[in-house]
């Protein structure tokens, strides 16, 4: 009896050590994978011109050129007609131009400053009681009308409600404006939260130096 239970503690003392060990390694693992995610993206445009077997660091150094060199072009009338004509082409391509057309205006949105896009929200979901981060992309819903011709966009706005740890997924609602709970979080403390799911305190810092 005694060795059973000595067997018992044995096998539970190592199954914390293992938990807590994944619970060290998760997130250490998750970085670099994020990292090494971001490494190959970026090295993308000087892989696909120079081969293959380009070292990464190479790559990204490379690629980091091409992409300032495109933006640098793209501020002056040459580039922009280049962009224009190329926009012309993947526009009359069937379904790739909804993609595409989609894609821009999110990038546009970010890159114009818009201070309604983007910004920290409560919602009440998955049900009531139960409070969710979101983040506004819409402030008025055009267009979203019933085959009875009702307008169901109205006093609607546009929530994106992303899931934990993978901020990048989610789920896309329309919700009354009413029930909307503003926040004073930043984009980038919300997404900190969600990735945390909720360890991590925005704050911590700034209520720890006062």
């Amino acid at each position: 009896m005694k060795n059973e239970k000595k067997n018992i503690g044995v096998l539970k003392s190592l199954k914390k050590d293992f938990v807590y060990g994944m619970l060290v390694l998760i997130p250490i693992i998750v970085t670099f994978w994020f990292v090494s995610f971001c490494i190959d993206l970026i090295s993308i445009p000087a892989v696909k011109l120079f081969g293959a077997n380009l070292s990464k660091s190479y790559g990204v150094i490379l690629s980091i050129i091409i992409v300032f060199f495109i933006g640098l072009m793209t501020r002056y009338y040459v580039g922009s007609f280049i962009i224009n004509i190329i926009d012309e082409i993947i526009f009359k391509i069937p379904f790739v131009n909804k993609i595409y057309r989609s894609i821009k205006h999110i990038i546009g949105s970010f890159s114009n400053g818009n201070k309604n896009f983007m910004r920290a929200v409560l919602v009440e979901y998955p049900r009531k009681g139960l409070w969710s981060i979101g983040f506004v992309t819409r402030e008025n819903v055009n267009g979203l009308v019933d085959v009875d011709g009702v307008d169901m966009g109205q006093d609607k706005i546009s929530i994106f409600l992303p899931s934990t740890p993978n901020p990048t997924s989610g789920f896309f609602v329309f919700v009354d404006k009413a029930s909307v709970k503003p926040l004073q979080l930043s984009v980038e403390d919300s997404i900190k939260i969600l990735m945390s799911a909720g360890v991590v305190d925005p704050f911590e810092k700034q209520e720890a130096r006062k």
